[in-house]
């Protein structure tokens, strides 16, 4: 598992991250989200594989998340680690770029 900051996403990952969360336990209607996502109360648990990375990167393009957030998950599998941690009190990487959150 790879555990990062959230700082390395932006702050409108944060919304649509915390709008796909809820779907993965069915609490919530919607296609199911391009990666598994779950909420932790200090950020995500994301699922870095994909039957197709292809699809599910055009997918998560297409909801609005950004390159910086693609940029984690493709760090976490270069890693190989099946699971990133976006956790606010995790320290962030030199390797990948802030995010904006204004």
């Amino acid at each position: 598992m790879l555990d990062v900051s959230t700082a390395h996403i932006d702050g409108r990952d944060n919304e649509i991250l915390t709008e796909l969360a809820p779907r993965e336990h069915g609490a919530r209607q919607g296609e199911t989200p391009p990666f598994r996502v779950l909420g932790h109360g200090y950020g995500f648990m994301v699922d870095t594989y994909a039957v197709d990375l292809g699809k599910a990167t055009a997918d998560a393009r297409a909801l609005g998340l950004s390159e910086r957030f693609l940029a984690v998950l493709d760090h976490a599998r270069r890693q190989d680690c099946r699971w990133a941690n976006l956790d606010m009190d995790a320290d962030p990487s030199p390797v990948l770029e802030n995010g904006k959150w204004s």
